[in-house]
């Protein structure tokens, strides 16, 4: 003998638990005393403390990008938490004044790009190079000056190489 569901009024064969139409339940339901559910209620309602969250994203072979946050309680340990782990706050504490376009050099080759850029006084640590999908961007922080400088490339080279050496940036890229 069919039935029908109560639902959206859809023929269901009586041994059936769930309509083939909708997919809700056709069977008897449980029921859940007060209490349970106030049980329930007050679990879920329970107060977080606090916690932390790690960020990880890597790209080819290039160094992960590691993001560290924390919320609640241990928010006073997220500083110590990034110290230990070598990671620190990608921004300048406040904008340079002057925003310089460097001296800059991109050579191509068959299978490589080599990009040199002149930063006076800055140091390994203040470099950014970000990398986009068709573009690089390379920023160099001084206490006075930000450097920047974006150079078009071609989406399927890597970064294989970065260095410092004499005021000089060199940058490599390779398929």
């Amino acid at each position: 003998m069919n039935r029908e569901c109560p639902n959206c009024k859809a023929p269901v064969e009586k041994d059936w638990d769930f309509c083939p139409k909708c997919g809700i339940m056709l069977g008897v339901y449980e029921e859940v005393s007060s209490s349970d559910k106030l049980k329930a209620l007050n679990i879920m309602d329970t107060p977080k403390t606090g916690g932390i969250s790690i960020y990880v994203n890597s790209h080819n072979s290039e160094k992960p990008e590691i993001r560290v946050s924390a919320f609640g309680d241990f928010k006073k340990y997220e500083g110590e938490l990034k110290r230990r782990m070598g990671i620190y706050d990608e921004k300048p504490k406040r904008m340079p004044a002057i925003i310089e376009e460097p001296e800059s050099v991109m050579r191509r080759s068959r299978n490589r790009i080599t990009i040199r850029v002149r930063m006076p006084g800055v140091s390994r640590e203040d470099i950014r190079v970000n990398r986009y999908e068709s573009s690089i961007e390379v920023r160099g922080y001084t206490m006075d000056k930000l450097y920047y400088a974006s150079f078009e490339v071609p989406n399927n080279l890597e970064i294989v190489s970065k260095n410092l050496v004499d005021d000089i940036f060199t940058l490599i890229l390779r398929v």
